[in-house]
């Protein structure tokens, strides 16, 4: 970001203020020292003449003294030597010209490695002067930079200080912005979402529909299973015996057994439409309450009418979505039971078929009792027909037997 460099900025504009003030106290050392040496130059070169002056001096009194001495000794035969206090005039003024020499190639030595010194330091002191101006120029300030910096070292720090600040908040904003844009799209994504599924009362209004659908096909289940009952019943009261062998007790049993679980399953039946319709509520219920917040969050994030202090917040935001999760949670396991309630319902039509089925095959199979019953009858009527008809011919000829025995003993008398 922005912010950080600037603060570096600053700090590197103090340092370099700094560094300046370094150079240009160094600078002015420099030319005072550069004077100091144009002076000491100045005092060597009267020295230098005055040297040079006293020097041929120096050498013709030494020379006429020396001529003299040669002479005196070789006149008088024993020398006659110079006043004392000449000779430690001029061995003082000797020892004064050597260390005045071996001063001059100091201060030369000096002055060289000062000017080179100075000339570096004017190096930098250009290069740092420059690099101020530019980083004046990138901090925005004015050419009065120098005198800002010196007097107002305060509002620097405050202007720092508020720097940072604003460079807090604006990274706040930024990271608010971003998180705020997410949720908003997460936010538009659901709202899409829920544009796409059908309205809750729709839904419902569909869901109270199948369910009485469902109501009326287990009634009409629990009347076909009740006339199956009555029907099994009064087969079982007709029915003695069956070509496969079973008895009036062996269909009582299967059809007592059929019964209860058909009730079994009637009774869960039941219980998960119960189930199905609070799970129904409850979620026309979630879906209401979502929706309210959605318009509520969609109004505070998309709405054009809203104002620039109002912001969402985060937490709502948050508890929304776990709510929606929630939601989308429970909705899947509405529609699991929903969808395990049509295979139950399924097996039911099934089992219903199956018993519709064993119902169909129950008439047929008692319409075909009825008439391997009335074939029965009918060959047992037949039956007791031909044996009165044998039994009266019989006795028609038992009657004439007696008749005729009758008539022979009555001959017989």
């Amino acid at each position: 970001m922005a912010s950080p460099s600037v603060l570096e900025l600053s700090k590197q504009l103090l340092q370099l203020d700094n560094q300046a003030k370094a150079l240009r106290n160094e600078v002015e050392h420099l030319r005072a020292t550069k004077r100091s040496l144009e002076v000491s130059d100045a005092t060597q070169a009267k020295i230098s003449e005055m040297r040079e002056s006293t020097g041929s001096t120096a050498k013709s009194k030494l020379q006429r003294s020396r001529a003299s001495t040669q002479r005196s000794s070789a006149i008088d035969g024993a020398g006659t030597s110079l006043p004392r206090d000449f000779v430690d005039d001029l061995t003082h003024k000797r020892s004064d010209v050597e260390a005045s020499i071996h001063a001059h190639k100091l201060l030369l030595k000096e002055k060289e490695s000062l000017q080179s010194a100075l000339a570096t330091a004017e190096d930098r002191t250009e290069e740092a002067e420059q690099e101020y101006v530019s980083l004046v120029e990138i901090a925005g300030m004015n050419s009065d930079g120098k005198s800002r910096c010196a007097i107002g070292l305060k509002k620097k720090n405050d202007y720092s200080v508020a720097l940072r600040d604003a460079a807090e908040v604006y990274r706040q904003r930024e990271n608010t912005r971003i998180q705020l844009e997410g949720q908003s799209r997460e936010l538009l994504r659901l709202a899409s979402i829920l544009q796409e599924t059908t309205d809750a009362e729709s839904q419902r209004a569909e869901a109270v529909e199948v369910l009485a659908e469902r109501k009326a096909k287990l009634s009409s289940l629990r009347r076909e299973c009740d006339v199956m009952a009555r029907a099994a019943a009064r087969r079982d009261k007709i029915a003695d015996k069956n070509q496969n062998g079973l008895t009036s007790e062996d269909y009582i049993r299967h059809s007592n057994f059929d019964r209860r679980v058909a009730l079994h399953e009637l009774s869960k039946e039941d219980s998960l439409i119960k189930q199905n319709e609070l799970a129904i509520r409850y979620r026309a219920m979630q879906i209401a309450k979502i929706q309210t917040h959605l318009e509520l969050v969609g109004d505070a994030v998309i709405g054009d009418d809203m104002e620039e202090e109002e912001r969402v917040d985060a937490e709502i935001v948050e508890e929304l979505a776990k709510k929606i999760n929630q939601l989308y949670d429970s909705r899947i396991v509405a529609n699991i039971r929903m969808d395990n309630i049509d295979c139950e319902l399924e097996k039911m039509v099934w089992r219903a078929s199956a018993m519709q089925h064993a119902k169909e095959s129950t008439v047929v199979e008692m319409e075909r009792f009825r008439r391997e019953h009335l074939h029965y009858l009918d060959e047992l009527q037949k039956t007791l027909d031909k044996e009165r008809l044998s039994n009266g011919q019989m006795i028609t000829r038992l009657q004439k037997e007696i008749n005729n025995l009758r008539s022979k003993s009555a001959h017989k008398k």
